[in-house]
């Protein structure tokens, strides 16, 4: 909500990894948030792990190999 400050962003979840937090779950929903996670996180992809949803369809949720294969590649 509001004004984003990426670089903010950027310093709370590297401080959240510097604690021993190492899983981040996003949704493409959540506006830029999975764009700047993999930004934020790129030098150390391997030692996380990164979540994400399976958006709903209009009329409906559509759980079908095709629609979640789609939103994970789109992620």
């Amino acid at each position: 909500y509001g004004r984003r400050d990426h670089e903010g962003l950027g310093e709370v979840v590297r401080a959240a990894y510097d604690r021993g937090i190492n899983f981040f779950d996003t949704a493409p929903t959540y506006g830029e948030a999975e764009e700047v996670l993999g930004k934020v996180l790129k030098d150390i992809r391997q030692e996380v792990v990164i979540s994400t949803k399976v958006p709903a369809r209009v009329g409906g949720l559509s759980c079908s190999y095709d629609a979640i294969t789609l939103a994970c590649e789109r992620s």
